[in-house]
């Protein structure tokens, strides 16, 4: 019996900790994805919400005025984002991400305040 309780607390404390880690990839997948909708829309203040907070204060800093650019990319034309990777570490993950044609880009990300940021998009 005690054998039993033990097996039975094991294998969910495992499935457990298996619960938070795809729900830690399902959260960084959605911060990779929800950044390159808003750089394909040209949405730079959602931008800065996805960058972590260093990264968000050196972005904003050059958006004074008006904005050199093309404006959004037709959603027709925007490019699939493939996550080919997911590294994490603590609270910080590294993510391969391929949007052809381009090549793999690594894309650094941190947790701060209970959310997934981007630390380097370019």
């Amino acid at each position: 019996m005690v054998v039993a309780m033990l097996v039975a607390g094991v294998g969910g404390f495992l499935g457990f900790r298996h619960h938070q880690s795809e729900q830690r990839l399902a959260q960084i997948r959605a911060a990779v994805n929800e950044f390159a909708e808003a750089s394909d829309t040209a949405d730079t203040e959602k931008m800065a919400t996805l960058m972590c907070r260093a990264e968000a204060a050196e972005f904003t800093e050059g958006f004074e005025g008006d904005l050199d650019n093309d404006g959004p990319i037709e959603p027709a034309s925007r490019r699939p984002v493939n996550i080919e990777s997911i590294t994490v570490t603590g609270d910080e993950a590294t993510v391969e991400v391929t949007r052809p044609p381009a090549p793999t880009k690594t894309f650094k990300l941190k947790r701060e305040d209970e959310s997934w940021k981007l630390c380097n998009p370019e």
